[in-house]
C-alpha cells in the first residue's frame, strides 16, 4: 500500500557571493552499485566521501543542508546566482521572482517520483545526471561493499576504489537559487556584465560547515514557499544570470527573444542609406576623374609635321601626344578602278 507524499519544504539562506568550488570537485565521483540505487549499471555520484556516501561540503556553496536524490526539503539559496562553472538546467518565473535549478556544465536536470530506497515511502528524486561512456577500464572511488571492491588503508584511513566502464549514470547535486533584479548587484563583478561600472569583486570561499548546522537564515529580499509542484520544468541551456541594473523590470536573459528591438532595425536601416550614398559618390567621383584624364578627340587643332621629309619617328603635337609623322611626298594618288 503507497502512501501519499507529503508536499517537500524549503529552507533559504542567503549566498555571499558567487560560489567557486575546488576544481577537484567535478573530476572526484564515487561508484555506487546497482544494488543500492535500482539504477541499471549503478551510479557515479560525484564528490561523494569515499565509503561513507555522505557529500563533500566544500565542493557546494556554504549553508547547503539539502543533499542527496530524495531530500526531505528543498534547500533555495535566496538570493543566488549559479555557481562558477554551473549552467541553468531548469528555471521559472513567479512574479519578479526567477527560481533556477544549476547544474553542472553539459549535465541535464532529472526530476521523478519513485519508492526505491524510500522504504516503501514515494518520494521525489532530483539530481543533475549525465552519462559516463568511457568504454574503457575506470579506476573511480567506490562504496564500501560494492562489487569488485579494492581496499586501500593509510594512515589509518580505508579508502574503497573498482573499475567501471560506459555505460553508467552520473549524478551530480542540483543547486536552487532565487532572485529579483535588484539582487544581481551583489554579485556584479562576477557576472557577465553590460556596463563599465567598477567595484570590489565579490565572491564565497569554500569554506566547510558538517550537515548538523542548522539554516536559520532567510532571503534579504525574496522568500518562496515552494511544494513539489512548484519544482522548475522549464528548459534552459543558458548560464544564469545576465547582469541587469537594480530599476530594471524585464525578465532575465534566459527568457526567449522576440526578435530584434526597434533601435536595432533602425540600425540597419540607416546603415543601409549610408552604404547607398557612398556608393553612388563613389561612382560619380570615378567618372569625373576618367573624363578629366581623356585628351581631347578635336584632331583638327593638331598640328601635323611635314617639314622633315622622310622622317619615320614620331613627333610631338600642340596636346603632348606623339603622333606620327606623315611623309606626303610618298603619298600615292589612289589607282583609278
Amino acid at each position: 500500500m503507497s502512501s501519499t507524499q507529503s508536499p517537500l519544504t524549503t529552507r533559504t539562506s542567503p549566498m555571499s557571493g558567487v560560489f567557486t568550488p575546488p576544481s577537484s570537485c567535478s573530476s572526484h565521483w564515487t561508484y555506487e552499485s546497482q544494488a543500492a540505487n535500482d539504477v541499471t549499471g549503478g551510479l557515479l555520484i560525484q564528490r561523494a566521501q569515499a565509503g561513507t556516501g555522505r557529500e563533500d561540503p566544500s565542493c557546494y556553496p556554504r549553508g547547503l543542508d539539502g543533499w542527496g536524490r530524495a531530500p526531505s526539503f528543498i534547500q533555495v539559496f535566496s538570493p543566488g546566482v549559479c555557481p562558477s562553472g554551473y549552467t541553468t538546467a531548469n528555471n521559472g518565473y513567479n512574479g519578479d521572482t526567477t527560481t533556477a535549478v544549476c547544474c553542472l556544465s553539459k549535465f541535464g536536470y532529472t526530476n521523478f517520483i519513485s519508492t526505491v530506497n524510500a522504504g516503501g515511502v514515494t518520494a521525489q528524486y532530483f539530481g543533475c545526471t549525465s552519462i559516463f561512456t568511457d568504454a574503457s577500464a575506470t579506476t573511480v572511488f567506490a562504496e564500501d561493499g560494492g562489487e569488485d571492491v579494492i581496499t586501500s588503508s593509510m594512515d589509518g584511513t580505508t579508502t574503497f576504489f573498482t573499475e567501471v566502464s560506459g555505460l553508467i549514470t552520473m549524478w551530480a547535486q542540483p543547486i536552487t537559487v532565487a532572485f529579483q533584479q535588484r539582487d544581481l548587484s551583489l554579485f556584479a563583478t562576477s557576472l557577465p556584465s553590460t556596463s563599465s561600472a567598477s567595484s570590489t569583486t565579490t565572491s564565497e570561499s569554500s569554506t566547510t560547515k558538517t550537515s548538523s548546522e542548522s539554516v536559520t537564515s532567510t532571503s534579504v529580499s525574496s522568500t518562496l514557499s515552494m511544494t513539489t509542484g512548484d519544482i522548475p520544468v522549464i528548459n534552459s541551456s543558458s548560464r544564469l544570470p545576465a547582469l541587469a541594473s537594480s530599476t530594471s523590470t524585464t525578465s532575465p536573459t534566459d527568457t526567449p527573444s522576440s526578435g530584434p528591438s526597434t533601435g536595432a532595425i533602425a540600425g540597419i536601416v540607416v546603415g543601409a542609406v549610408a552604404a547607398l550614398a557612398f556608393l553612388i559618390g563613389a561612382v560619380i567621383l570615378f567618372r569625373r576623374r576618367r573624363n578629366r584624364a581623356q585628351p581631347s578627340n578635336n584632331w583638327s587643332t593638331m598640328e601635323i609635321q611635314t617639314s622633315q621629309a622622310g622622317h619615320s619617328g614620331p613627333t610631338k603635337s600642340d596636346y603632348g601626344r606623339y603622333e606620327p609623322s606623315l611623309d606626303m611626298k610618298s603619298l600615292k594618288r589612289p589607282a583609278e578602278l
